[in-house]
């Protein structure tokens, strides 16, 4: 166990835990304000353990890693999942959070380009050995 002394403000992301079962995450910007332990929040705001994990002092990192533990980690009382998607996507450009139709698409258009691209290796070749048959005719 690490033990914090209360002098030492920084930010966290903390995880809400009723039963080893994981029911809410959220942000904070000052740890000494202790958010993580208000009973403030009415859908989490039973629970009987809080991990606090040290988060940036960049505001949109930490909201950025909140919401990646949020969609990763699923807490049962934040289903709505949707503007955690929203923010992931718009950092990563829309890279990391894809759904499992998104997944094969994206794999199927990559296939598709390395087709491409080996069926124009290949043609390049042919083209190259005609010529060469080509020049050694004339």
């Amino acid at each position: 166990m690490i033990i914090q002394k209360k002098t030492e403000d920084f930010p966290i992301i903390y995880l809400r835990y009723i039963k080893g079962n994981l029911i809410y995450i959220g942000e904070t910007v000052s740890f000494l304000k202790s958010r993580h332990l208000r009973d403030d929040v009415i859908q989490a705001g039973n629970f009987d353990c809080v991990k606090i994990l040290k988060a940036s002092k960049n505001t949109i990192r930490r909201r950025y890693w909140e919401a990646v533990l949020i969609l990763n980690l699923k807490p049962s009382h934040q289903s709505n999942t949707s503007k955690y998607i929203g923010l992931v996507r718009k950092i990563n450009n829309d890279e990391f959070v894809r759904t499992p139709i998104e997944n094969k698409e994206k794999d199927f258009e990559k296939t598709l380009i390395s087709n491409k691209l080996e069926i124009k290796l290949t043609a390049y070749r042919h083209l190259m050995e005609f010529r060469k048959y080509m020049e050694a005719i004339n």
